[in-house]
Order: structure tokens, then C-alpha cells, then sequence
């Protein structure tokens, strides 16, 4: 038998989240929490997502995925829950923390879900992944660990996941001859060049900091 645990008082299979929730995570990238398996008729999973302007993203994704077959199939329906960005934060640690957990959440990366990984309060995605192509294949390696930890993987990707494209000076890089990097350790030794020669390194446009 298939063990269940339950999340204010709702009960999932983890047959349910991986079915349903999966598809969610494949069209919202959320990270996935360890409530599971309905006992039987319709059952809701609650999704938190940041709620700024690409949010709409997300809900035409819940949308779409709720009139769906995958949707009926499951017995089930994606409740998108937007929480203000500079209010995520704190109220994402409140639920967790309380009966009303979201059972599956849009997150910053592997290290900030520690402390709920290792409450036991997430469903380890790695297998799904692996058996699902559409998933396996859709991201690069290096993007999909941003979701785990220890080698284990909790979430899907979402956003801001595109390639970070740097720009250089071609007449510094050849006063000073050097030469684009290839690799991280190669950037870090440009970096210190740079730094030893009076000159800074990198310029970047973010005035407004990001939430912590």
C-alpha cells in the first residue's frame, strides 16, 4: 500500500502529487512538498506562487491545466495562491510551519529549502524526473541542481533560468592581454587581474535588491 500523509487536515497520495502535482511543476516549475494521495473523490493542491507581473504566467498555466484531461484523470485541480513579492518570504516560513503548508511552492534555489528538506516536509522529485523525458531532457543539468540538494532534486525549474549572457571590453582585455574565459576558474583569474590593475571587474544594473 501506497503511504499516505496528510496537510491540514487534506490527505494526497504521493501518487496524487507526482501525477498531478508533477504536471504543475512542469508547466509553473514549483517545488513540490510531501502532502499526498486523495482517499477518494476531488482533491485541490495548493500552489504558492511570487506574485509579481510574470505570475500570469503561472495562471494560465493552473488554468490550462485544470480544464485539462491530466487534470480529470487525477480527480483533482491546482489552486494558485499569489503572495506579494516582499511578503513571500515570511509567509512562505509561516505556512510551512503551520497545518496550512502549500503543497507545492515557487522557490529561489536548492539552499533555501534546506530547513523543509530536512523537516521531511518535501517529495524527492529525482525519480520522477529521470523517468519523465519531457523533464529530463528539458533542462540543462547544471539549472536543474538549482532545485536540489545533496544530489537529490526537489523542484522543477521556473523562471529566470535562461542563459546569463556577460559582455567584455575588447581594448581592456587587450591592453592588458587577455583573453575571453572558457571556464569559472579562468574568470576568477581574469577577475583578479583586473582587480590588481585598478580596474573593476564588472558592472551590473541592480539598484533594487532582491528579496533575501
Amino acid at each position: 500500500m501506497e503511504p499516505n500523509t496528510s496537510n491540514g487536515g487534506r490527505t494526497f497520495s504521493r501518487r496524487w502529487v507526482l501525477g498531478a502535482g508533477a504536471t504543475t511543476l512542469l508547466t509553473t516549475g514549483l517545488t513540490a512538498c510531501g502532502s499526498s494521495d486523495s482517499t477518494g473523490g476531488s482533491s485541490t493542491v495548493t500552489a504558492f506562487t511570487y506574485g509579481d507581473d510574470a505570475a500570469k504566467v503561472q495562471v494560465k498555466a493552473v488554468t490550462r491545466f485544470n480544464a485539462s484531461a491530466a487534470a480529470k484523470k487525477a480527480k483533482g485541480k491546482i489552486k494558485l495562491e499569489k503572495v506579494p513579492g516582499t511578503d513571500y518570504p515570511a509567509k512562505l516560513r509561516t505556512a510551512m510551519g503551520s497545518p496550512n503548508a502549500p503543497d507545492v511552492f515557487f522557490n529561489w534555489g536548492g539552499g533555501s529549502i534546506k530547513a523543509y528538506q530536512e523537516a521531511n516536509q518535501l517529495v524527492d522529485l529525482t525519480d520522477t524526473i529521470k523517468s519523465d523525458p519531457v523533464l529530463k531532457d528539458g533542462f540543462l543539468p547544471s539549472v536543474l541542481a538549482a532545485g536540489a540538494l545533496k544530489g537529490r532534486n526537489y523542484g522543477i525549474p521556473m523562471r529566470g533560468m535562461q542563459p546569463v549572457i556577460l559582455f567584455y571590453n575588447k581594448t581592456v582585455f587587450a591592453a592588458h592581454k587577455l583573453q575571453p574565459p572558457t571556464t569559472w576558474a579562468e574568470l576568477l583569474d581574469i577577475n583578479k587581474k583586473l582587480k590588481s590593475a585598478n580596474i573593476t571587474p564588472f558592472a551590473l544594473g541592480a539598484r533594487t535588491s532582491g528579496p533575501s
